[in-house]
């Protein structure tokens, strides 16, 4: 199932990360199986990566970063991160969408919304139980997980709050390095 879900694009795989956490809807051996598609997607190809990247931040990846490790230290179905340092010295995480992702998830969901109707799930049996309400929702979240420059107003928002805590750290990110598909920040060792 799991394998199946990877065949079938990013937007099935934020599905299956979804349902991973639903401890009261797939079995426990789904859960189980599920659970790898939070963080161990298979990469993306590099040079699509570095493409992305330096349309992205308008330079070339020699001129913006001292390093840029092309191995991703993490894999997940919308974007991958990149261990980088800046020519600055400070060590970053440089967290870059999947290549043509937007355009994939529009088209995934119109097509999961087509099946919902076909098999009369938009019907008033599907309001009852809630499809369109679901999807709509699922819509909202994954449009909103695509603009990067709002994850990193997070980081900032949330390391304002957590300032007071010295044990608790919150990556700054990197604003001249980071637009609606790249997020640059610090990198945190933990």
């Amino acid at each position: 199932f799991t394998d199946d879900l990877e065949a079938l694009g990013p937007t099935f795989v934020k599905i299956g990360q979804m349902l991973s956490t639903r401890t009261d809807l797939p079995p426990p051996d789904y859960i189980a199986a599920l659970g790898r598609l939070q963080d161990k997607a298979a990469p993306a190809d590099f040079d699509e990566i570095k493409r992305l990247v330096e349309a992205e931040l308008g330079a070339s990846l020699q001129k913006i970063f001292e390093e840029f490790d092309p191995v991703p230290i993490g894999t997940a179905s919308f974007a991958q991160v990149h261990a980088a340092r800046l020519w600055s010295g400070r060590e970053v995480a440089v967290k870059v969408q999947r290549p043509n992702l937007a355009t994939q998830v529009d088209a995934d969901l119109n097509s999961i919304g087509r099946l919902l109707a076909s098999l009369g799930l938009v019907s008033r049996v599907g309001e009852r139980l809630g499809f369109n309400d679901w999807l709509q929702e699922v819509k909202v979240a994954m449009m909103d997980e695509l603009d990067y420059r709002k994850e990193a107003q997070n980081l900032d928002t949330f390391s304002g709050f957590l300032k007071d805590y010295e044990n608790m750290s919150v990556p700054c990110p990197v604003w001249d390095y980071t637009t609606s598909r790249v997020l640059t920040m610090d990198r945190v060792r933990g």
